[in-house]
């Protein structure tokens, strides 16, 4: 009986696998990004000495047009405040996957991605900083892959 069960789990897992509605990335690494609205990076940090327990959060989604041109919605949320922006991936590199990572100061987040087979090397991209009160969303560097 438990190899019955143990057998139709596994054989569920891998029908499910199998059937996921996107591909993270296909044969020759190209990124296939998710339909729009789904959230393909996102971090969050609580706010330091904040009394009412504000945590900062920044969230990257496809939009309508993240597979035709590789623009991208951010939405970034201070407590209850938010603000959105969009970024559009560098020409040639639309297919590239965006990631984030904090940034060196406080309450900052940058966008980038990797580049071919290069796995370890974060290019950095597009800057989200919040503070009490205010949002700011910037480039910082521009690339051409064409």
């Amino acid at each position: 009986m438990k190899k019955c069960i143990l057998f139709c789990c596994s054989f569920v897992l891998l029908i499910a696998a199998s059937c996921s509605g996107h591909k993270d990335n296909d044969d020759n690494g190209t990124y296939a990004p998710p339909p729009p609205g789904h959230i393909v990076a996102a971090d969050s940090v609580k706010v330091k000495d904040d009394p009412n327990n504000f945590t900062y959060k920044v969230t990257v989604k496809t939009g309508d047009n993240t597979a035709s041109y590789g623009v991208y919605d951010v939405v970034a949320e201070w407590g209850p405040n938010t603000a959105e922006s969009q970024f559009t991936m560098p020409r040639g590199g639309e297919k590239l996957k965006p990631l984030i990572k904090k940034g060196t100061e406080p309450y900052t987040y940058i966008i980038g991605f990797h580049y071919g087979d290069d796995k370890k090397t974060f290019y950095d991209y597009y800057q989200v900083t919040g503070t009490k009160g205010m949002v700011e969303a910037k480039y910082i560097k521009a690339y051409s892959f064409k």
